[in-house]
């Protein structure tokens, strides 16, 4: 009868843990980055009696929680691929929209710049139209200069924001750090790491996936060591390490891996549009040399811009150098002001121009479509792994509760054996007397 009770309350403790562990799960299904719980139940072993083996219940083995460490990484992955892509096609567009399009874009500029010299070529001897070449040209190098300031903000935004992020990159890589040794020290008292610390210590995984590649090695003694971008070594045990904005690149994934690639992305076009202006300038000013004014002068440089070492300062340093409509060199030979020959081969110089600023635009309008479509394509995937991950981590109440009605069942079968041992016992007592 000993052994019966031993049983009956060896069940007992075993089912009573299982349900608290079950409703554990209940008040937390609402609660983020909460993982599943599950008791697992084991025999405990039977012990020798006079030959035989008696039975001695029951025992919860070990609390576990319900996850992949593969489905986990994959999910961490797809984070990482998919806020890099959304960041990358979202900031790109800015870019994009600064260069502007149709009318009020550079190739529309441009298109305004060449319409002028057509006028001119059409009306030579019209001060009007030599006056709407010189305003056209201020309004071109205005825009060009207006892009430059605006890629000085975002490169200075862009900037800032990445320091923020290896800031909190560095935050999260502290408190790993010190997670993993409260979860090293909970372990080696209680036999098994804390559920509610390893949950505590995903989701900051989980947030640092969004700032960048990560990588998550086991260890040992429940610690993880953690590795950003391309093996920027993060924390190791419950050491972490500083990192900068300097530590990402444009292929370190998330949200620093994105914004890297933009900068790199705006440098290239600044040198790009700073190469073009530079040719454009040089083709009207050779041109523009060749020809003669209303007055018979030679013609002189309609633009000028310094040698400097930056796209940003050729910009800024483009100039519209003449201010007096009749120095427009519009006639190719001494014939007069009502002469034409120079104005046509400056308006011939645009096709090349044109096809220059529209390549520009092109090629930034490309790489925004791409990185829109592979967001598209990441995001999907992302929302995909994430249904796995929470149908495997996630709390199912409908589960859950069916769950606390097969538990309630054992522990009501298992106080209906200690009521028989004791009645069995009282028997005894009563035959004894």
């Amino acid at each position: 009868m000993s052994g019966m009770l031993s049983t009956g309350l060896n069940g007992l403790r075993a089912f009573q843990s299982a349900i608290d562990v079950t409703s554990q799960n209940v008040v937390n299904s609402d609660t983020d980055g909460y993982v599943r719980q599950r008791a697992e139940l084991a025999t405990r072993p039977a012990i020798p009696s006079g030959g035989s083996w008696l039975a001695s219940g029951v025992k919860v083995a070990q609390v576990v929680r319900e996850v992949d460490q593969y489905l986990i990484a994959q999910s961490r992955d797809a984070d990482s691929t998919a806020t890099e892509a959304q960041t990358r096609a979202s900031e790109t567009a800015r870019l994009l929209t600064a260069l502007g399009s149709g009318e009020s874009g550079l190739t529309g500029t441009v298109g305004r710049l060449r319409d002028a010299f057509d006028a001119l070529a059409a009306d030579p001897a019209s001060t009007a139209s030599r006056s709407g070449v010189l305003t056209e040209l201020g309004h071109w190098v205005d825009q060009l200069q207006a892009f430059d300031t605006h890629c000085s903000a975002l490169d200075k935004e862009w900037s800032a924001r990445m320091a923020q992020a290896a800031a909190e990159v560095a935050a999260d890589g502290r408190s790993i750090a010190d997670l993993n040794r409260k979860i090293a020290i909970g372990a080696a008292a209680a036999g098994s790491p804390s559920p509610a610390l390893l949950d505590q210590r995903d989701r900051l995984l989980d947030h640092l996936a969004g700032y960048a590649e990560l990588r998550v090695v086991d260890a040992g003694d429940g610690k993880v060591n953690v590795f950003v971008g391309r093996g920027r070594t993060l924390v190791v045990g419950d050491t972490s390490s500083d990192v900068s904005a300097a530590d990402f690149t444009s292929d370190s994934g998330g949200t620093l891996g994105a914004l890297s690639s933009c900068r790199d992305t705006l440098a290239t076009t600044r040198t790009r549009l700073s190469d073009w202006a530079r040719a454009t300038s040089d083709s009207l000013n050779a041109t523009h040399r060749g020809g003669v004014d209303a007055r018979g002068r030679a013609g002189l440089d309609l633009l000028s811009y310094a040698a400097s070492t930056t796209p940003s300062e050729t910009l800024q340093s483009l100039r519209v150098l003449l201010d007096d409509p009749s120095r427009i060199a519009a006639a190719r030979t001494d014939r007069g002001v009502g002469d034409n020959g120079n104005a046509r081969v400056l308006v011939e110089n645009f096709v090349a121009i044109i096809d220059g600023a529209s390549a520009l635009r092109l090629q930034l309008a490309d790489q925004q479509r791409a990185a829109e479509r592979e967001a598209e394509v990441r995001v999907a995937s992302k929302e995909d792994i994430d249904r796995r991950r929470s149908n495997l981590s996630g709390v199912n109440l409908d589960e859950e509760a069916a769950r606390l009605l097969q538990l309630q069942h054992a522990y009501q079968a298992a106080a209906q054996v200690v009521r028989m041992s004791d009645e069995l016992f009282r028997t005894l007592l009563d035959a004894a007397r």
